[in-house]
C-alpha cells in the first residue's frame, strides 16, 4: 500500500480542516496517510513515504517562516518523494508563497508536482481586514473538499501543476514580509493584552505559542518572536484576549 505524509502549521486551524481533507483524499484511494503539525512531527521514522502534502497558511503574502525552517530541518531533498504544496488565505489571488519552496526543491528527489491555494475566510479581522460573513463558510469548506480530492487525483496520476508568481515578485515581497515581521507585528502584538478578570491562568495560551513568546504575567504579555498566529487567543476557554483594550472576537473556524 502506497502511503503520504501530510504536514501543516496552523494558527485558528483553516489549514488544519484543509489537512485533514488530504487526508481523507488519500485514504479513500486506498493510500495509507500520516498527518502531523509540522512542529511536532519528529523525523527519527524508518518509515518510508511516496508522497508529501505540507501547507500553512499565508502571512504577509508568504509562508510564515516557522513553516519554511521547519520544512527545510524536516524534509530531506534527497528523498525521492512526489509533493504537493498548498496554502490557506483569505486572498482570492495567487500570492508568491510557492517559490520559496520550489526554488528550494529545485533539481532535488523531492517532486513538487501540486501547488494551489485554498480560499479561506480570513482571520485576522480583529486586526486588519474585514469580517468574512458566516454565511460564506459552506461554499468555502466544499471548494476545499473538492479542490483536495483533486489535487490528490493528480498527484497520484503524475499530472502537474505548479502555479507560482516570478521570482522578482517574490524577492519584492520578501523585503516586505522582513520588515512586517520586523516593525508591524511587533507593534500591533504591544496592544494585546489580557483580562485579568476573565484568566484562569491554565496557561493553555502559553503551551500553544509555537515561538514562546507568551508569559501571561506579563503587564505586556506578547514578547518579540510573535508571528500572531492567534493559538493563544484561540485556545483560551475563558476568551480573555484583549486588543487595543477590547475583547477579542474569536474566529469561529470553517
Amino acid at each position: 500500500m502506497s502511503r503520504a505524509l501530510i504536514l501543516y502549521f496552523s494558527g485558528t486551524n483553516n489549514t488544519k480542516f484543509v489537512a485533514e481533507k488530504f487526508k481523507k483524499s488519500f485514504e479513500v484511494r486506498n493510500v495509507q496517510a500520516d498527518i502531523y503539525d509540522i512542529l511536532k512531527y519528529n523525523t527519527n521514522s524508518n518509515i518510508k513515504y511516496d508522497y508529501l502534502v505540507a501547507g500553512a497558511p499565508i502571512y504577509i503574502e508568504l509562508y510564515p517562516k516557522i513553516f519554511i525552517d521547519n520544512i527545510k530541518k524536516k524534509v530531506d531533498k534527497n528523498t525521492k518523494i512526489k509533493s504537493i504544496f498548498f496554502a490557506t488565505q483569505a486572498e482570492k489571488t495567487l500570492t508568491p508563497c510557492f517559490n520559496e519552496v520550489y526554488n528550494y526543491f529545485k533539481n532535488t528527489n523531492v517532486e513538487i508536482v501540486q501547488t494551489d491555494f485554498f480560499p479561506m475566510p480570513n482571520n485576522y479581522y480583529n486586526f486588519l481586514f474585514t469580517k468574512t460573513p458566516i454565511s460564506e463558510y459552506e461554499t468555502l469548506r466544499n471548494n476545499a473538499i473538492e479542490k483536495a480530492d483533486l489535487m490528490v487525483d493528480k498527484l497520484i496520476s503524475g499530472d502537474r501543476n505548479v502555479v507560482k508568481t516570478s521570482n522578482r515578485r517574490y524577492y519584492f515581497t520578501k523585503i516586505i514580509y522582513i520588515l512586517c515581521s520586523k516593525f508591524y507585528i511587533p507593534a500591533v502584538a504591544k496592544k494585546v493584552s489580557i483580562n485579568k478578570e476573565k484568566c484562569v491562568k491554565c496557561r493553555i495560551c502559553e503551551r500553544n505559542c509555537p515561538t514562546n513568546s507568551l508569559n501571561i504575567d506579563n503587564n505586556v504579555p506578547i514578547s518579540k518572536g510573535c508571528i500572531m498566529c492567534q493559538k493563544c487567543m484561540n485556545n483560551c476557554p475563558k476568551n480573555a484576549f484583549m486588543y487595543k483594550n477590547k475583547e477579542i472576537d474569536v474566529y469561529k473556524q470553517i
